[in-house]
């Protein structure tokens, strides 16, 4: 769609202009909606859904980067500075990305403690499997406690 406008600068600069704060705004529902599925971790659903909207986050990202590639091939000159509309969108474009960035912070913080918390789970796990394995019966032993370190 944009890539019809390069003919005429200013208009397919306002068109990609467009198409990336739709994407930066779909980006940002997608880090919102991952700060649900993150506090339903460790689910195996919620695992399912992150990575799916890791990929789809991605996407957005890719495309991202292909508007720039256009945007960047158009000639506009002094265009930028001097166009209220576009002025706009841009305004606009940064205060989404910046408030993806700061959710997307405190997903990493969310998945982070999420992290720690599994992992302090694994070690009680742990420590409660070798608990069961000296304080088991053993075959070949007629005593309740065989310490395995001798």
């Amino acid at each position: 769609m944009a890539e019809q406008m390069a003919d005429s600068n200013p208009a397919g600069f306002r068109r990609i202009s467009a198409d990336k704060l739709s994407l930066a705004r779909r980006f940002l529902e997608l880090t919102a909606e991952q700060k649900a599925v993150i506090a339903a971790l460790p689910s195996e659903e919620a695992f399912i859904r992150i990575d799916s909207l890791v990929n789809e986050r991605q996407q957005c990202i890719d495309e991202f980067d292909r508007l720039n590639g256009l945007a960047a091939d158009l000639d506009v000159g002094n265009y930028e500075a001097a166009d209220e509309q576009y002025r706009e969108v841009l305004d606009e474009l940064i205060g989404v990305l910046r408030e993806a960035a700061e959710l997307d912070s405190a997903n990493k913080e969310a998945l982070l403690a999420q992290r720690e918390a599994m992992l302090k789970l694994i070690e009680q796990l742990k420590q409660g499997k070798q608990a069961l394995e000296a304080y088991g019966r053993h075959e070949d032993s007629e005593a309740a406690f065989v310490d395995k370190n001798k």
